[in-house]
């Protein structure tokens, strides 16, 4: 809180009325004066210090990686590929860079391998490409391989409220005007104040409001203490973007921001940790591939808001993974189309601590929920598991194992599971366990999803429908 005080420069005592009035004015405009710079100081309004606050290098066609995340939104339109030249076109299209909040722009530096970059310096930050692919700031130029950011940071707080004393409580206030009203401040507008009364100004008080910062953080499980965890987010991360064909991600860190949707198969071509931001969603229509050799951890923040929605239109939703992990986040794997699916196909080691993760399949054929490797391995340390078969063959079932004389293995270490098929059963060609040192749950079966009756033996389940832990 901050406060500014009035005081006198001459005694009033012994004064006529008509004198203390011609007194009254300087009283005001003092006040107003300190009133603007108050609020000017306390929103920035001043001159500050212009720095790199974070540099964008093109990753694939539809992809890029920053130094700092969450300082800038990067929206690349028309490019045609990318080679080691970075985005490339042959037509016409765009960059634009846009500040997030918090942070204010003041140039950008476009740049691509051999060429004279291009600096942009007013808003919009932007350089677009004509009907050749060459730049029209700069036509020696056809790609954009990183971008330079420069600016400083904005103040984060966000609201602003005023009090106004006259010395005598409030028993004067109709005779102020606040403009705009205390409770429309966004910190970030001139305040006029106006006094039509006949009382003295004391002081004012402006009082700004604390808003809590952005967490930077995401949910990881910390297999010590058996729970999940904050871990700060790197600071250099891919920005998942809008897409509507085929992206082949390499390994690192890729990060969703609102509502993004990729029109293709998400190609690994390396190790990939994937977080979804609160109340962020990434919508895959079709695939999730790891070619057998790379793997897949999902991340959620605190909310656990965070959506990932993979539909398999024509194939499985997820497949070919060595590992599979869910740590804090809400994903459904769903698979269609008319050959038999299903929501994950061979997966290796799929371990889920926390959040939700909902497989099935909803192919016309039918088909499984949760395929894993021969020999493969399904860890439950916490969250909710659902996985839901179609039809009534062998690898129809909720859960089921790619190799008939290699088993799966499934074991309960917290949280929740259910499987079911209603044509078929939960499971297939896997062992079912509970961990009893750190588990508590029991095994319920079903064979209508309603009447549930507790198991105890140590075989697997062989009815329609299995849960545990609810």
């Amino acid at each position: 809180m901050q406060k500014i005080s009035i005081k006198r420069e001459q005694s009033q005592a012994g004064l006529s009325f008509a004198e203390r009035e011609k007194f009254r004015p300087q009283v005001k405009n003092k006040l107003l004066l300190l009133l603007v710079l108050l609020v000017a100081v306390a929103t920035g309004a001043w001159a500050q210090t212009e720095t790199l606050l974070t540099t964008i290098t093109a990753t694939a066609k539809t992809t890029y990686s920053e130094t700092t995340a969450g300082v800038v939104t990067v929206t690349p339109s028309g490019q045609d590929g990318y080679n080691s030249y970075g985005w490339s076109w042959r037509g016409s299209g765009s960059v634009t860079v846009e500040a997030k909040e918090g942070y204010t722009i003041t140039k950008c530096l476009f740049s691509q391998p051999g060429k004279t970059p291009v600096t942009i310096s007013s808003s919009p930050f932007a350089i677009t490409f004509n009907g050749e692919g060459y730049c029209v700031q700069n036509d020696d130029m056809d790609g954009v391989k990183s971008i330079e950011v420069y600016g400083y940071v904005t103040p984060a707080p966000t609201g602003y409220s005023i009090t106004l004393d006259e010395g005598t409580g409030n028993k004067d206030s109709q005779n102020w005007e606040i403009t705009p009203k205390s409770s429309e401040l966004s910190g970030k507008e001139d305040v006029t104040v106006k006094y039509n009364g006949s009382r003295e100004v004391k002081s004012v008080t402006v009082v700004k409001k604390v808003e809590k910062a952005v967490d930077n953080t995401y949910q990881t499980w910390d297999g010590t203490q058996k729970k999940l965890v904050a871990a700060k987010i790197p600071a250099e991360v891919t920005t998942v973007a809008n897409a509507d064909a085929d992206v082949e991600w390499q390994a690192g860190t890729y990060v969703v921001e609102g509502q993004v949707n990729i029109n293709g198969t998400i190609e690994l071509s390396g190790d990939v940790d994937l977080i979804i931001k609160d109340g962020a969603k990434l919508i895959v229509n079709n695939s999730i591939n790891g070619n057998f050799d790379y793997s897949l951890s999902i991340y959620g923040q605190a909310q656990k808001t965070g959506e990932l929605v993979v539909n398999g239109s024509d194939y499985d939703a997820i497949l070919n993974l060595p590992t599979l992990e869910v740590h804090s986040a809400k994903v459904t794997a769903t698979a269609s189309g008319n050959d038999k699916h299903g929501g994950i196909n061979s997966i290796k080691t799929f371990n889920v601590y926390g959040g939700l993760f909902d497989a099935k399949s909803a192919a016309a054929d039918g088909g499984f929920g949760i395929l894993l490797s021969g020999g493969g391995s399904m860890d439950i340390w916490g969250g909710e598991v659902k996985a839901e078969g179609k039809k009534d063959g062998d690898w129809d079932c909720g859960i089921v194992c790619g190799s008939t004389g290699n088993k799966a293995t499934i074991t309960v270490h917290g949280g929740k599971l259910w499987a079911g098929n209603a044509d078929k059963k939960a499971f297939n060609f896997v062992t079912l366990t509970i961990d009893k040192s750190s588990f508590s749950g029991k095994i319920e079966t079903s064979d209508d999803d309603k009447s549930w009756t507790e198991y105890t033996s140590p075989e697997t389940p062989g009815t329609k429908y299995v849960r545990v832990g609810y």
